[in-house]
């Protein structure tokens, strides 16, 4: 098992794994507007590369946000979003962290709050299909 940057060779199975893990999935070009960066991070569960989970970082002036992350489901709960968003944080310079969810994703807030994240505002239908969007907010550790 590791963690590691995607490479071209991941976003397959990165897309694959969105998919499985949302009703509205970003579309591909998201996946491989990101390739190459050090804040696109997939952890592999074995040595023929297959992937479990992602996280998708960016920096921005100041804050770092997270833009996705997905693990799985029959990876879940055994630390592999939680070693991803440290690695993805680690590697950011930022004192603070955002993340945006659903609010109707209570499994995905109790989650971020486990990590730290507090509720910092609401933006009201921000997703596509009008649902409301919890803005959270970590400071760094």
């Amino acid at each position: 098992m590791s963690i590691r940057i995607c490479e071209k060779e991941h976003i397959k199975q990165v897309i694959e794994i969105e998919n499985r893990c949302f009703d509205h999935p970003y579309p591909d070009e998201v996946f491989y507007s990101y390739l190459g960066s050090e804040l696109f991070i997939v952890y592999e569960i074995s040595e023929d590369k297959n992937i479990s989970g992602y996280v998708i970082g960016e920096e921005k002036a100041g804050y770092g946000v997270i833009i996705s992350i997905a693990v799985l489901p029959s990876y879940r709960r055994r630390g592999i979003g939680t070693s991803l968003m440290k690695a993805v944080q680690s590697r950011m310079g930022a004192e603070y962290f955002f993340v945006m969810v659903r609010i109707s994703n209570r499994s995905a807030i109790d989650f971020y709050k486990g990590l730290g994240f507090k509720k910092a505002g609401m933006i009201k239908g921000y997703y596509q299909n009008g649902e409301d969007g919890m803005v959270m907010k970590k400071r760094k550790n």
